[in-house]
């Protein structure tokens, strides 16, 4: 089955998702037409092609995927190849940045249906308070997008003090924009998650849409990212309550195509990034060393890569690992991520011999049947520090990389110095720089006058 797209007022698809407010969050709405149904709601939030597009910004800086000097010179877009380089300054004058405008573009659109909403009689009441969690739904992950790239890890000791992003809560795109606190920002996520939780269906009917589950899961990541590990546990096994399935990669055939099914099992929320330039094509190169750590029998090592070797010793990696069913990259929420998280965050809470249950059970899956050799340690570093490699290698290509060396950079025992070496020159990102904060679009700081990112 191939994803549809509800065919749906072409203007009215332009008016909500086409524009960018230049003046303030890059989100001008043209013409008039305005949804006012059940119907046009459903039809907004399931245009798959704009609510489930996630931006790569980070997958870019991580240190996953490799250019050689060649392709780096072939990078069409200064930002790209600025961002690969961990530049101080990565955008022109002149550039769109497309993972903050794309979020707020979903969240103008969700606003619209929030308030529309409320002043229709069309469908029944069950129908509206499903518009409405998943309304929220994406309204939290697209905040939760920009706040994860353009903005200071959560600390509870600053974050009455550090900048956040701004919150947008209605349509009027006339509305300056300011930087909240970091604190006020993470509030309003959590806050319309755990709204949208009560409204929504335990599972979607198809994972392109919001549900309990996913809300649950997206909480368990959200506090992953905050250190909050007691919640994050808690959230993680609420979400896997609901679906815990686990395919067995045993059962997929290398070389067939898709590898993995569209909206297979796993799948608790479908994204995926756009194929332009912008995301790197449809593969990307890994370095040997990556390729490496995964053992032979760990049947990963064929699904997730084609190996065609080059003059510079560097794979390329076709994604067909992509959890999309097609080209495109999977970016989405699936229950392997949950296993992962609930592993790392038992480890975190004393919880050791769960830890290694849950990340055992998951690692099963992924070796040659009989071949696995299950991991056992008491040992709160080497659990961890064996997760977030697990994370590495299971997550590759979904954006997730560049968080994880975020959130760990201010723990020695797991925070990584990156180096690149680009055109003869030596290039280092250490922990705690302020590059893991992107700088916010010139056009939005000229036209809002908020206050920039240190870089």
């Amino acid at each position: 089955m191939k994803l549809m797209i509800k065919k749906y007022s072409a203007a009215l698809l332009i008016t909500l998702m086409l524009s960018g407010c230049e003046k303030f969050v890059d989100i001008q709405p043209k013409g008039q037409l305005i949804p006012t149904t059940v119907e046009d709601f459903r039809g907004l939030l399931d245009n798959v092609q704009f609510m489930n597009f996630t931006g790569s910004l980070g997958e870019l800086a991580a240190d996953d995927m490799y250019y050689n000097d060649a392709q780096y010179q072939n990078i069409g877009s200064p930002f790209e190849r600025n961002t690969y380089i961990w530049n101080q300054n990565i955008y022109m004058p002149q550039d769109q940045a497309v993972d903050w405008n794309t979020p707020f573009s979903r969240i103008h659109t969700v606003n619209v249906i929030l308030e529309g909403l409320p002043k229709t009689d069309t469908g029944t009441p069950s129908m509206r308070n499903t518009i409405e969690g998943e309304a929220l739904f994406q309204r939290a992950i697209a905040h939760f997008e920009v706040v994860n790239l353009y903005a200071k890890n959560y600390n509870p000791a600053t974050a009455d003090t550090d900048l956040g992003i701004p919150i947008r809560l209605a349509s009027d795109v006339f509305v300056r924009s300011v930087r909240p606190s970091l604190a006020e920002t993470y509030t309003q996520i959590l806050a319309d998650l755990h709204t949208a939780i009560p409204l929504l269906p335990r599972k979607a009917i198809v994972a392109t849409r919001g549900s309990q589950a996913a809300a649950y899961g997206m909480l368990a990541r959200i506090h992953l990212d905050r250190s909050d590990y007691a919640l994050a546990l808690e959230n993680a096994l609420a979400a896997l309550a609901i679906q815990p399935d686990l395919m067995d990669y045993n059962e997929l055939d290398p070389d067939g195509w898709p590898v993995f099914p569209e909206l297979n099992v796993e799948t608790v929320y479908f994204a995926t990034v756009p194929n332009f330039g912008y995301s790197f094509n449809f593969s990307y190169r890994i370095g040997k060393a990556f390729y490496d750590s995964y053992a032979d029998n760990d049947l990963r090592k064929s699904l997730y890569f084609t190996v065609q070797p080059g003059s510079d010793g560097t794979l390329i990696e076709n994604f067909s690992n992509t959890y999309s069913g097609s080209w495109n990259r999977f970016t989405g929420l699936a229950t392997d991520e949950l296993y992962l998280i609930a592993a790392e965050t038992y480890a975190r809470t004393g919880e050791y011999t769960q830890a290694c249950a849950y990340l055992n059970d998951m690692l099963a899956t992924r070796f040659e049947t009989g071949t696995y050799v299950p991991f056992a340690s008491s040992d709160e570093t080497t659990i961890i520090k064996r997760v977030l490699l697990e994370r590495r290698k299971q997550l590759v290509g979904r954006n997730r990389r560049w968080f994880d060396l975020k959130r760990v950079q201010h723990d020695p025992r797991f925070a990584v110095t990156l180096q690149r070496t680009v055109l003869g020159t030596n290039y280092t990102l250490p922990p705690n720089d302020p590059r893991y904060i992107f700088p916010i679009p010139h056009s939005v700081i000229n036209a809002t006058g908020m206050e920039q990112n240190e870089r």
